[in-house]
């Protein structure tokens, strides 16, 4: 039996289950594998059927762990953008036959997961608030799951039931597929934020990978690779920002002739860039926040020369280079 256990993140509180099955190393130069596992050590420690509902997010699986509910679209009353990308994964579940129990569960309530990757209602046909995935999910609408009663029986079942539909062998495989389709489609997005009316009009892969798709990237430079990773993982986090981190710290203080060398000096801007960010918790200055733990992680795998003091990413950015 999974070990559920209880937590209290904020003003929010949840559950979650660790996951037991441990995802294998990457594959030396191939970018894209290195870049989903960094992102699925950071998201859930590298374990198949890590889930958990104690942020806001209503419900958060999958080896990348895509969430249920944006809590800052729920914040801003955005009703157009509040359901996450776990429905998406689901409906790829649904194709595997691994669903059967969260189907059932779903239908106790009157709703469904779509063909196009949201829950609507059986009675409507159209998109739930993400309040209603929120009290469903954690027994209450602010994310904040009772200590007693109904609601924290049914965010137990919850738990239960996607821990076990993620941890099942026949969806590991889907799970990483799913997020490396995320990276390939945010690779194909226009640099946005930029101030330089030319660099804005040019897609993310073509600043950074010379227009190749990220499939096909292989033999970066082991300092390009740990720093487009680290990116990639942070996107995940939180895509409009880490974007907007690339475009104003990288892109626009660098150029494109000095990003397309690939040398050390641009992996530096891009770890300093997200080192020094303030957003969530992404400074470096946090023991246990995003920097840090990403750090650890890429110690494992990445050659001990990028983590000294004077290299790519050091215990404590350069604040000079933010």
């Amino acid at each position: 039996m999974a070990r559920v256990q209880v937590v209290n993140f904020g003003k929010y509180r949840g559950m979650s289950i660790k996951g037991d099955t441990i995802m294998n190393p990457p594959i030396p130069e191939n970018h894209l594998d290195e870049a989903s596992w960094l992102t699925a050590m950071v998201e859930s420690n590298g374990r198949f059927g890590c889930v958990m509902n104690y942020d806001g997010t209503g419900m958060t699986a999958g080896i990348h762990q895509a969430i249920a509910v944006y809590p800052s679209a729920l914040a801003d009353n955005n009703r157009a953008n509040d359901q996450g990308p776990l429905w998406q994964l689901l409906e790829v579940f649904r194709t595997l036959d691994l669903t059967s129990a969260i189907d059932r569960h779903l239908k106790e309530y009157g709703v469904y997961p779509s063909m196009d990757g949201l829950c609507v209602s059986e009675a409507t046909g159209k998109p739930v608030t993400g309040q209603f995935i929120r009290e469903m999910f954690t027994g209450d609408a602010e994310g904040i799951m009772p200590l007693e009663g109904k609601g924290r029986r049914e965010c137990r079942r919850w738990l239960v039931e996607f821990h076990e539909a993620f941890s099942e062998p026949y969806g590991l495989v889907a799970q990483l597929n799913y997020g490396k389709r995320h990276f390939e489609a945010m690779s194909r997005r226009r640099l946005r934020f930029c101030r330089n009316d030319k660099h804005e009009k040019m897609t993310l892969s073509e600043v950074f990978y010379d227009g190749v798709s990220l499939s096909s990237v292989w033999g970066l430079p082991d300092h390009y690779s740990l720093a487009m990773s680290m990116f990639w993982s942070h996107s995940v986090n939180a895509p409009g920002y880490a974007l907007k981190v690339l475009c104003r710290k990288v892109v626009d203080k660098l150029g494109l002739e000095a990003i397309k060398e690939q040398s050390p000096m641009v992996s530096k801007a891009i770890v300093a860039a997200f080192g020094n960010s303030s957003f969530g918790r992404w400074s470096d200055d946090l023991k246990n926040g995003r920097y840090q733990r990403t750090r650890n992680y890429a110690k494992q795998y990445w050659e001990a020369g990028l983590f000294d003091v004077e290299c790519i990413m050091p215990y404590k950015v350069s604040r000079r280079t933010a």
